[in-house]
């Protein structure tokens, strides 16, 4: 016999919440039958009646996608699993599982779990490829305000897991995420206004934070990222690489970059120079890119702790689609241990310099070494951004800036623990306006400083 729960619709009064008069709704829990309907019929009842909470009881829930309404919560109680269909085509409205589309003041909080399934050899093997637009988000919030997720576990995306796009005035706190099924399973994506994100935890294929910016009538802006514990196998802080409007007034803190425990998608030795194989690790821990035309500045990111990462910290301006610009960002205590022999990138254009970056209390501790390297990296303006673009080797081992006006660093220390090491520190190219303080190398051969 099939296992049949109640799920409890509660309505909140003005001061006290009180049970509903409604009939209960039903919905199997055995993880077999669709409790597609039964679920929706639930949340439309929830608001249409004023709103409250929806609370889920523990059990399995197979469903497509489950649209959110204004003025409800729905609360997924420990034990309770929301499993994506795995047909997806014919189940998943704008490629979402749990879609909330144009509404305000909701939540999806407990301590549940939404499991897309995307880990199921049956859901892989229906053709889906790298960026297909087919894919379902885990949780899509498009047009969205006074929102919060909370408490929930998002695991198995088959596309980027939490998606925001074009939203205000949100809260996610304390969810955990863990998408490894797909190259470009990315951790929380972010575009709006006024959103917090807080206490969370992501092991994300692809970039496990990462803002962007799809509209360039409209900047992303007011955000604040604090006490998070990520690890990608790209990069685990970004900015972009959609980077059309631009991003201004973000703080970023309180944060550690880790390895992920397993990369089933990328070998990472295989692509970068001097790292042993089998070595986990992504790419940089902080990624602050602008390549689409957008106006980037204002960023203030602090107190991060980095391993299984290549390049500390990457500031990009390119013109993949647009030259925009990059200034007043100020990155400070920072530690990071590091795989391969990429050092931070601070690369503009000859065009278009970066403006005004501030980097301080900066310790690097790299395990590799590198020859010396005296020809200069290419140019690649409209290359894909990340820190090897430029090259696979590098001519500094610290800090490689290229297109500069107003660099300052201070209190800036590098280990070198591998053998070998032949390379400058820090390595100048067409920077101006530059003030290095403090400086303090171990393990390397080469001068503190040489301008190109």
């Amino acid at each position: 016999m099939k296992r049949l729960i109640v799920l409890s619709l509660l309505l909140l009064g003005q001061t006290l919440a009180r049970s509903a008069d409604a009939q209960p709704f039903k919905a199997y829990a055995d993880g077999k039958k669709d409790a597609t309907e039964a679920i929706q019929d639930a949340i439309d009842r929830c608001s249409n009646q004023g709103g409250g909470e929806l609370v889920l009881p523990p059990g399995t829930y197979l469903c497509g996608t489950l649209k959110m309404r204004s003025h409800v919560s729905l609360v997924l109680s420990r034990g309770a699993v929301l499993k994506g269909h795995l047909d997806y085509a014919h189940r998943y409205e704008k490629r979402a599982f749990i879609l909330c589309e144009g509404i305000e003041d909701f939540s999806i909080c407990g301590e549940g779990t939404i499991d897309g399934q995307s880990d199921r050899l049956d859901f892989e093997g229906g053709g889906f490829k790298n960026n297909d637009k087919v894919r379902p988000y885990i949780m899509l919030l498009q047009d969205c305000r006074d929102f919060a997720v909370r408490d929930v576990h998002l695991v198995n995306s088959a596309r980027w897991t939490l998606r925001i796009r074009d939203c205000e005035k949100g809260i996610v706190d304390r969810v955990t995420i863990r998408s490894l099924s797909f190259i470009n399973n990315d951790g929380i994506d972010i575009d709006g206004r006024d959103i917090t994100v807080s206490n969370c935890i992501i092991n994300s294929d692809d970039d496990a934070i990462c803002l962007k910016s799809d509209n360039p009538e409209r900047i992303v802006e007011n955000i604040t990222i604090t006490n998070c514990i990520v690890a990608s196998n790209s990069n685990a802080i970004k900015f972009g690489t959609a980077s059309k409007g631009g991003f201004r007034n973000i703080s970023i803190s309180n944060c550690v970059v880790r390895a992920n425990p397993v990369s089933p998608r990328r070998n990472i030795w295989e692509v970068y120079r001097n790292i042993e194989p089998g070595t986990l690790a992504g790419l940089s821990g902080i990624a602050i890119e602008s390549v689409d035309g957008g106006l980037v500045e204002h960023i203030s990111i602090s107190n991060i702790a980095m391993s299984g990462i290549t390049s500390p910290i990457f500031l990009c301006l390119g013109r993949r689609h647009g030259a925009g610009i990059l200034r007043h960002i100020l990155i400070s205590n920072v530690t990071a241990v590091t795989e391969g022999v990429l050092p931070c990138v601070i690369a503009g254009l000859p065009e278009k310099k970066i403006e005004n970056v501030q980097l301080s209390n900066i310790n690097i501790v790299r395990k590799s070494a590198d020859v010396r390297m005296p020809e200069n990296p290419k140019e690649s303006p409209t290359s894909y951004p990340e820190a090897r673009m430029y090259g696979h080797r590098n001519p500094a081992c610290g800090i490689y800036a290229r297109h500069v006006d107003g660099l300052h660093v201070d209190n800036f220390t590098v280990t070198v623990l591998g053998e070998g090491e032949e390379r400058p520190v820090v390595v100048l190219d067409d920077v101006t306006g530059e003030r290095l303080e403090r400086f303090t190398f171990h393990g390397t051969s080469g001068p503190l400083l040489e301008r190109r």
